[in-house]
């Protein structure tokens, strides 16, 4: 078998992708498969995941993972890789792992989101993508997750959003879980929310629990990346959870940042914040989707100029490295994979106009419709002085 294809998530891991969608994990591209089920029982045994598994055992590349493939091509590193490294080769079909999304329901509209996972993006979507429909959902446990399927072998369970603290089910799903003292919890949550006693109460039985707090830069960046964010805030709900981290032993904190197009100059500002707060670990994600706004939509010179902020030598060091070692940070495992992403992006000058004219319609009409200005707050690219601009 060769295991440069091979995968563990699809024969132990099921990934909820929208109210109705699961896939075999949350950068699978699903593009012309089929992703709606009747259930997780019903997506586990179907003739779309029975080919998957077939075609890596067979050493067979999967199309939908060609995410992967390629952060590997460049970086030798990708969510496959890190999975292999934890879970191995899996001889037998026992769902150990879930990623779930138990509703859509969100107080932000982050740039890099849509309607499928916030809420707060239906009214913008309306104007800005007006013939998708979308409405507000919640998952109903007792459809997609039904008690005639085994989830005695769960070891992990990651919850996404929406906002996971808006969800009235998260409770009940916390609660359906026999077997708690094996499983780790992650609640990636925008760092808005702090949960009542009742949430602590339910976790206090769970083997250990990992709160990801999302953002993507400090400041006013952050407040514009993640729309309706107040950064003063975010700040005061972190100290809430490093607080009572401090008295519950099955409890750490973390941190997460995608990067785009619009926090690539500002990575260090994350590493530097992370670090601040003393926070367990940080991790980072690049944007696939929306490919408007994937960092490699940046101007060519606007690359270079960031390219050189980062790792033009200074005193025989890169100021990267020279900050990042300065910080002693060696448990934030994800820094060489994002230093060696931001060389393999930044480096590459070549002009794309096609992509940088879609970068530039993208925020501005979105900046339009809700009234904002990247360019006011961007050190490196500039409001282009033609048409685009006029959006």
């Amino acid at each position: 078998m060769k295991l440069d294809t091979y995968c563990p998530y699809p024969f132990m891991h099921a990934a909820q992708s929208s109210q109705e969608s699961f896939q075999p994990c949350c950068i699978f591209d699903s593009k012309g498969v089929k992703t709606k089920y009747s259930s997780i029982k019903d997506y586990w045994n179907s003739d779309f995941l029975l080919s998957v598994r077939k075609n890596m055992l067979i050493g067979e590349q999967v199309a939908g993972c060609h995410k992967c493939y390629s952060e590997e091509k460049h970086t030798n590193e990708s969510l496959r890789t890190h999975t292999m490294k934890h879970y191995g080769f899996q001889k037998n079909l026992k769902i150990k792992s879930l990623e779930v999304l138990l509703s859509n329901k969100c107080n932000l509209k982050c740039r890099m989101c849509s309607s499928d996972r916030s809420s707060k993006w239906i009214n913008d979507e309306k104007l800005f993508s007006p013939n998708k429909k979308s409405t507000v959902y919640e998952t109903s446990l007792d459809t997609y997750f039904p008690n005639d399927f085994d989830l005695s072998n769960i070891e992990h369970i990651n919850i996404l959003g929406g906002e996971p603290f808006l969800s009235r089910e998260l409770n009940n799903f916390l609660l359906k879980f026999e077997n708690k003292k094996n499983i780790k919890l992650v609640i990636s949550t925008n760092g808005t929310f702090f949960p009542k006693k009742d949430f602590f109460e339910i976790i206090k039985d769970y083997k250990h629990i990992k709160i990801a707090l999302s953002f993507d830069s400090p400041g006013k960046l952050g407040e514009y990346i993640r729309s309706g964010l107040n950064w003063e805030k975010f700040e005061d709900i972190t100290q809430k959870w490093i607080n009572i981290a401090s008295s519950m032993k099955n409890l750490s904190i973390h941190s997460h940042c995608t990067l785009s197009a619009y926090n690539t100059h500002a990575i260090l500002d994350v590493i530097q914040w992370a670090a601040k707060h003393n926070l367990t670990s940080l991790t980072f994600a690049k944007v696939y989707w929306p490919t408007e706004l994937q960092p490699e939509a940046l101007p060519a010179n606007v690359k270079k100029k960031i390219y050189n902020y980062y790792f033009n030598k200074n005193n025989e060091e890169f100021l990267f490295d020279k900050i990042v070692n300065e910080l002693n940070v060696t448990r934030f495992t994800h820094i060489s994979f994002i230093r060696s992403m931001l060389i393999k992006i930044l480096s590459d000058h070549t002009q794309q106009e096609a992509s940088e004219v879609k970068f530039y319609e993208y925020t501005n009409k979105l900046d339009k419709i809700r009234g904002e200005s990247f360019y006011e707050i961007s050190p490196y690219i500039d409001k282009p002085r033609n048409s685009i601009s006029n959006l």
